[in-house]
């Protein structure tokens, strides 16, 4: 892995994470009745929609001639370990990284992102 590539697929990473984050984030905010939730929950949607799609055209772009489209050697594969954590510590070693230190920001987002979705039907129902 180039350190170019690695700087892609840990920011494709943390714009996953991140956006998922405030999605739900803004999810909370709109159950409490603000109305600046929908900027957040779409900001939110909008992020995990470009990791995502990020790593399609990085797939498409590595495609080699003949690869399928889906199944355990294909593109669709590719987009998901693209995505996944398959090469987290491979990329932060790779930038001179703490790999630890990496996992623990993205765990912690995760988390973050499993508080505010469980807190959307209670704010929902202790503002009504």
């Amino acid at each position: 892995m180039t350190p170019t590539a690695a700087r892609r697929y840990l920011l494709r990473l943390h714009l996953e994470h991140g956006g998922a984050l405030l999605a739900c984030v803004g999810l909370v905010v709109a159950a409490a009745g603000t109305g600046a939730a929908v900027i957040a929950t779409l900001g939110g949607v909008a992020l995990f929609v470009v990791a995502v799609s990020w790593a399609w055209v990085e797939a498409l772009r590595m495609r080699a001639p003949g690869q399928p489209m889906v199944g355990p050697s294909s593109v669709s594969a590719e987009a998901n370990r693209l995505t996944g954590w398959w090469y987290l510590n491979e990329a932060a070693q790779v930038l001179g990284r703490d790999g630890a230190s990496v996992e623990g920001r993205l765990k912690l987002m995760v988390a973050l992102t499993v508080v505010a979705f469980v807190a959307i039907p209670v704010v929902a129902v202790l503002t009504s």
